[in-house]
């Protein structure tokens, strides 16, 4: 009696990784289609519902973005932003040929918060700007970014126009504050219905909160500004690089 060989089908992990391997060494462009699920079960002795998570994951983590009835295409990698560095969002994208505009949605002249106070150690009287703008990678909606800035400390800051000159570069060139050093701390949000719209999203939908402080080399305790943002993890990846640190080292 002939017995069944059982096939050692390939771990979902193991496909994702050499699903990784293809696309990086691959020909392939943004755009292109990959091979069909029926070529890649038999060329690597996948098991299809194997595949189909490995697939999803990599959508997830967008490599790949699936279109119904048609099949997976290559997508453009998400921005990496390395957590230690001040690195602009502009030079980032550049830097992977992609296509960054900002379009300012408020800029205001506001009174500060009883957490702005501690933070600026300013008075409640103390004028504060309030820049809102949204970032746009490739044509869509991708961060919705709010800066704080202590206008005793720069003067006329309002009349900047920010839709055609980035932030930093304003802040170098007329108050010679150059950023330094900073701290954020990241988390999950859900949108509210007014964010969702300016996303094209769904109200409720999970995005990426971010908020800190950045500091200019000439002062240690009062930042330059204060930020917070949203951030759609379609477009982003955040990364840090560690080291084992010994007893005793600081």
């Amino acid at each position: 009696m002939n017995k069944k060989v059982k096939k050692n089908y390939m771990s979902k992990a193991e496909l994702v990784e050499r699903l990784v391997i293809y696309l990086k060494n691959s020909d392939l462009e943004v755009g292109d289609k990959i091979i069909s699920e029926r070529q890649i079960c038999q060329l690597w002795n996948v098991n299809r519902s194997t595949l189909r998570s490995a697939l999803r994951r990599l959508v997830q983590e967008g490599y790949l973005e699936a279109i119904q009835g048609k099949g997976y295409f290559v997508k453009k990698r998400k921005v990496n932003r390395n957590l230690q560095d001040l690195k602009s969002l502009q030079l980032i994208l550049e830097e992977q040929g992609r296509k960054l505009e900002t379009k300012v949605l408020s800029q205001e002249i506001i009174y500060p918060d009883k957490k702005l106070c501690k933070i600026f150690k300013v008075e409640k009287s103390n004028p504060i700007l309030e820049l809102v703008r949204i970032r746009y990678i490739d044509d869509k909606p991708a961060l919705l970014e709010y800066n704080y800035t202590d206008l005793k400390k720069c003067k006329d800051l309002e009349k900047i126009d920010f839709s055609t000159i980035p932030y930093y570069l304003a802040m170098e060139l007329k108050y010679n504050l150059i950023p330094n050093k900073g701290f954020q701390e990241i988390s999950l949000t859900e949108l509210r219905s007014d964010e969702a719209i300016i996303f094209g999203k769904c109200e409720g939908d999970n995005f990426i909160y971010m908020e800190g402080k950045t500091y200019d080399s000439k002062d240690d305790e009062i930042p330059m500004e204060v930020f917070k943002s949203l951030a759609d993890p379609e477009f982003f990846v955040f990364t840090s690089h560690m080291k084992f640190v010994k007893k005793g080292e600081n």
